[in-house]
């Protein structure tokens, strides 16, 4: 994928084997990053590989310097509340291990992802914008002013991540006006990953602001980078399905259009073979 070579339309349109280079599923252009990130067809698959690498950050968090700071999350967070214990995966980890397992990953809701509880005392503030991944939150003990960390997770073309940032950081800029309207200080972090499993430099600065430091950072970062190339992997199997279904599908409905037009024809040529070909 990351070398343009998928066999997606748009490849095989150039290779003079499709005749055209929309997607099969949506009819979009076609294309590596349509493929596996873009494309409405495979939503569901791409956002679960959001929330179980959200869930694997967010536990870390809880593990982290900063732990009991977090708020709200918009993945993993409620499934701490009520089993703490998970986030003991990572003091179990053994050598080579790429991280938490995938079944970490909150299902409460129909994409796998778990509603949000709100920072106390922000509830009209916070049910009027959008909720990011993670948000953490403290007091200074000097000023008495709050201190928030808005935390957004997104997945980008791994040679052009700057237009995903740029999208991150604006987000919840309406949120982020809304905390500071109310008196409180806020920053926003945004943690990039590659649909390929690229690592950029600014990634472990950004979870290092989270409080993930020592061991725990190569870890996370180790299971961030296999559990990218994992998903490459299950969303273009789930792709590939998809298209022979539909192919499927669409063959039926030729041979119905076909029995239906030709009426009494079957019957005619009840000599002939039958047709097994399902295209």
């Amino acid at each position: 994928c990351r070398w343009g070579q998928l066999p997606t339309n748009k490849n095989l349109h150039r290779w003079k084997k499709r005749p055209d280079s929309n997607c099969p599923l949506c009819m979009q252009p076609d294309g590596g990053h349509h493929a596996i990130s873009a494309c409405p067809a495979v939503s569901n698959a791409v956002t679960l590989r959001h929330n179980k690498a959200g869930t694997a950050i967010v536990q870390a968090i809880l593990k982290g310097s900063r732990g009991e700071e977090l708020r709200a999350a918009d993945v993993g967070y409620n499934r701490h509340v009520q089993q703490a214990a998970t986030a003991a995966e990572w003091d179990s980890d053994d050598e080579g291990s790429e991280g938490p397992s995938d079944n970490t990953a909150d299902t409460t809701g129909t994409d796998g992802a778990a509603s949000s509880p709100a920072p106390p005392g922000n509830q009209r503030r916070w049910d009027q914008s959008s909720i990011p991944d993670a948000t953490l939150q403290h007091t200074d003990p000097a000023t008495g002013r709050e201190k928030y960390t808005l935390v957004e997770i997104k997945y980008c073309e791994d040679t052009r991540p700057e237009g995903q940032e740029t999208r991150a950081r604006e987000q919840h800029q309406a949120l982020k006006h809304r905390l500071e309207s109310g008196g409180a200080d806020v920053s926003v972090v945004t943690i990039m990953l590659g649909v390929t499993g690229a690592i950029y430099k600014d990634t472990p600065e950004s979870l290092q602001q989270l409080g993930v430091t020592g061991a725990a950072l190569p870890r996370l970062l180790k299971h961030l980078h296999f559990h990218a190339v994992t998903s490459l992997n299950t969303i273009w199997k789930h792709r590939c399905t998809l298209i022979r279904e539909k192919r499927r599908g669409e063959g039926g409905s030729d041979r119905r259009r076909q029995q239906n037009g030709e009426g009494g024809a079957a019957a005619a040529g009840a000599g002939r073979p039958a047709d097994h070909d399902m295209g």
